[in-house]
């Protein structure tokens, strides 16, 4: 991973993509990065949390192959605990960029007691599914390994013990949201 002008990107033989921190703060670098790289003939990708104003998003588009995107928390007011904001502006933005055409992979973190439940994945797979350019919606599921963020920054951990879900839990998830759309993926 290479880190420039704020912008963290990975090459692979697949193209680049641009990741964060979130990329979408860093518009006017992302489009020129974006630009030289399709003018390069490299496909390109951006991984975000969508929670920024469409007009941030637009002057890229005809930049990116690859849209990547979470949505952690269907109800607004879960999603505003866990996350320090609701998700209308993410959940509008998905739809705006369904219409675009632009290929998406939705993907929504697992956190156990969080958003682990049968309802809240079905949910969220509902929503997803129907758009019509989504590749597929990818479960993750929860990586402890983040606690060391937590102590370097002096930090509490609400996740501190916490391991990721069993393979059965997954899997019930994942069958929920296939009932909802046919392509699912467990990351």
């Amino acid at each position: 991973m290479t880190v420039v002008g704020g912008c963290q990107y990975i090459r692979s033989e697949g193209g680049v993509t641009l990741s964060g921190g979130e990329v979408l703060l860093q518009g006017p670098f992302a489009l020129e990065l974006l630009k030289a790289l399709k003018q390069n003939g490299i496909s390109t990708a951006i991984e975000t949390n969508l929670n920024v104003n469409y007009d941030t998003i637009l002057p890229l588009l005809p930049h990116i192959d690859l849209i990547i995107c979470d949505l952690k928390i269907w109800d607004a007011d879960r999603h505003r605990k866990w996350t320090g904001s609701d998700n209308r502006r993410i959940i509008d933005n998905i739809k705006a960029l369904s219409a675009t055409g632009v290929p998406m992979i939705v993907r929504t973190p697992v956190i156990p007691g969080i958003n682990d439940s049968i309802d809240d994945i079905g949910d969220i797979s509902r929503f997803i599914g129907t758009l019509d350019n989504i590749l597929y919606y990818e479960l993750l599921n929860f990586n402890p390994l983040g606690g060391s963020k937590y102590i370097a920054l002096d930090m509490h951990d609400n996740f501190k013990g916490q391991k990721p879900l069993n393979e059965e839990r997954m899997n019930a998830l994942y069958e929920t949201a296939l009932k909802n759309m046919s392509r699912v993926r467990i990351g």
